[in-house]
């Protein structure tokens, strides 16, 4: 997991995605190798436990749906 510390504070950055721009094309399921990104056969959905915080699934999204937040 990325961890980014500021001042006291660490936050985690975990893949977020937004559904609203999400075209269901499945492609960062199937590139996540930690297998942190699954289908449910409605939407894809990311495991925010099992995530690295690699950027892998937000580099290949063709509509920018997918982003690293903080959690």
């Amino acid at each position: 997991h990325r961890k980014v510390q500021h001042s006291s504070m660490r936050y985690e950055l975990r893949s977020w995605i937004d559904y609203d721009l999400c075209n269901y094309c499945k492609l960062c399921s199937k590139v996540c190798f930690v297998r942190a990104i699954t289908d449910t056969g409605e939407r894809v959905v990311v495991n925010r436990e099992r995530c690295v915080s690699c950027g892998l699934c937000a580099s290949v999204c063709p509509v920018e749906a997918i982003e690293l937040t903080v959690s």
